[in-house]
């Protein structure tokens, strides 16, 4: 079993694009490379919980959904998507959390 929490948008230079789409492109690339690491794959995920910081007009989710739908490929799984006002680092846009099993 794997849980991965606290994922986000840093690249591997340690940048941290603007916008949620290229934040959660890079957020699911890190969770396929821990995923790699631990013997795993999309697989076998079986939890996820993503947690993005929404305009009023709710700008981002879309985006964040979208992502997520690419990266599982039709994969069905417990999901669960919050909107908050804030994350740790305010240029941080999105985080998931994981959590896998064999």
């Amino acid at each position: 079993m794997a849980h991965m929490a606290g994922q986000v948008g840093v690249d591997t230079d340690g940048t941290v694009p603007a916008g949620v789409r290229a934040q959660a492109r890079i957020v699911w690339r890190n969770i396929d490379t821990l995923l790699a690491a631990a013997s795993m794959s999309a697989d076998d995920i079986v939890s996820l919980t993503t947690y993005v910081v929404a305009s009023a007009a709710g700008e981002g989710l879309a985006e964040a959904m979208a992502e997520r739908d690419v990266y599982m490929a039709g994969r069905l799984v417990a999901s669960t998507l919050l909107t908050v006002p804030a994350l740790v680092r305010p240029e941080f846009l999105i985080e998931i959390v994981v959590i896998a099993a064999r």
